[in-house]
């Protein structure tokens, strides 16, 4: 069953539960007039994602969404192309996801877009970024090389293609431990510095110091090194998220917490609970990369409620999707990315 409300409506029902410690005033209105003219249903019963600093007191979120093969919120985006000038990024990216709804059996089977929203000035839109699946999958046998997988993301987003940048992703990719891989490539075309983002799986604790030794990284790797030892009873699986410049990777680095439970795929994040993500929210608070109100509001954003309409019944569930550190030379930041979901309890 699909609901008929605007994504206006759809934000409007789900304001009572997003805290206003996390989201209000310029940055609540800010998200509610970049994605107004998204389709409400074909978004909200698919992924709604915000991206919480939970160092700054500023109440404000970037916004991203996924797509994939068979989502009603793809076709709104092939059509967007359709509607744009042939030479435009919009239309480029209506052609990337046309070829996504092609197959289940080939790439690309998934891509996430995110909306930066932090801080802007009144009336700028940066056009979205996008990051697509490269990990293994059973169903895409025909999947790139990271180096490849650049180019087509490029193109998507009406980038030239650029030999250097090539040349340090790939340097990244043959530096990694045997393990371990990169599982999406992605880029914000709009921001000031171009770079490439590789989000590693499969790296265990003890190869991340000897990796980011051979790809010359030029941060505090001791102090990584730190971090994750420190996190590891609280959260023991990780993700590292290097990102890349023509010049080579660039000086902050990302770990992507997670609690242990059963985590796999797009809906991960809908089998963990608000218990799970308590001790790493909480050595959070406590090493000072979290503020205390923005920390008990993210506990607090979690849960599933039921809304009783005309149309029928409308649930709303809200989860975390990882807790976020990055370390540079000058300091640490937490963040945040949690979601929320629509459905109808009437399937």
């Amino acid at each position: 069953m699909a609901f008929t409300y605007d994504i206006e409506e759809f934000f409007e029902a789900a304001r009572p539960f997003i805290p206003r410690e996390l989201l209000g005033g310029a940055g609540w209105s800010r998200l509610v007039d970049r994605v107004r003219d998204l389709p409400g249903w074909a978004t909200m019963s698919n992924l709604a994602a915000f991206e919480f600093r939970l160092g700054d007191s500023e109440p404000a979120a970037d916004f991203g969404t996924q797509l994939f093969r068979g989502c009603p919120l793809l076709d709104h985006y092939i059509q967007q192309g359709r509607d744009a000038p042939a030479d435009s990024r919009a239309a480029a990216m209506g052609r990337f996801f046309a070829r996504m709804g092609q197959s289940a059996h080939h790439w690309p089977q998934g891509a996430m877009l995110e909306y930066d929203l932090w801080g802007l000035p009144e009336g700028e839109r940066p056009d979205p970024g996008l990051f697509v699946n490269i990990a293994p999958l059973e169903q895409a046998a025909d999947i790139p090389s990271t180096g490849d997988a650049l180019y087509v993301l490029s193109d998507a987003l009406c980038l030239d293609r650029d030999e250097h940048e090539r040349r340090a992703v790939e340097n990244v990719c043959a530096a990694l431990p045997e393990a371990a891989y990169v599982n999406s490539i992605g880029a914000m075309p709009d921001r000031a510095l171009r770079s490439v983002r590789l989000p590693v799986d499969g790296i265990a604790a003890h190869d991340v110091a000897g990796f980011l030794n051979r790809i010359a990284w030029t941060g505090p790797i001791e102090h990584v090194q730190e971090i994750i030892d420190d996190m590891v009873d609280v959260a023991p699986r990780f993700r590292l998220a290097v990102d890349v410049s023509a010049a080579g990777p660039m000086p902050r680095i990302g770990l992507e917490m997670h609690p242990q439970v059963p985590q796999r795929g797009f809906g991960a994040w809908l089998r963990s609970q608000r218990g799970d993500w308590q001790p790493i929210i909480e050595r959070c608070m406590a090493r000072q990369w979290c503020l205390p109100d923005k920390g008990g509001a993210l506990l607090d954003y979690t849960g599933l409620d039921y809304f009783f309409d005309p149309d029928g019944v409308l649930g709303l569930y809200r989860g975390i999707a990882v807790v976020k550190i990055t370390v540079s030379e000058r300091d640490v930041q937490a963040k945040a990315y949690a979601a929320m979901v629509f459905f109808s309890s009437e399937g």
